[in-house]
């Protein structure tokens, strides 16, 4: 059994607004107004899962097809306290292990710079080690 890496920002929206996405961090990249991290697309991410963990194709395959309809960046503001956790732990998990990020998706509640068709505010995340 993996542990769990798990972090999460102290205020955000409504629980009705929230969802979560299984990510592989294709991109990790740092503005003056946001940080924010790019999704390889669900056929990349479900690759990846079956490479780290054949053992759960099933939920790989899920994790998969949940992502095939999300958005691909998820940005919080650079002043948040959570982005320099972002940017350490989806660095060190680039491209090899899977990020869970909970995220609003209301797209009026974007950080500045998140384009409200393909962004949305990252609200907190986690790591399976």
């Amino acid at each position: 059994v993996g542990a769990v890496l798990a972090l999460a920002a102290s205020s955000g929206p409504a629980a009705a607004a929230i969802k979560e996405r299984a990510c592989v961090a294709a991109e990790i990249a740092a503005y003056s107004d946001r940080v924010h991290v790019f999704c390889a697309s669900a056929e990349v991410s479900l690759a990846t899962l079956i490479r780290a963990d054949p053992e759960h194709v099933a939920a790989a395959q899920a994790a998969a097809a949940a992502a095939a309809g999300s958005p691909p960046f998820y940005a919080v503001s650079s002043t948040d306290p959570l982005a320099d956790k972002l940017m350490t732990l989806a660095g060190r998990s680039f491209g090899e292990r899977l990020i869970y990020i909970l995220y609003d998706d209301d797209p009026a509640n974007n950080p500045a710079g998140c384009a409200q068709s393909d962004c949305r505010r990252v609200i907190g995340f986690r790591i399976v080690l």
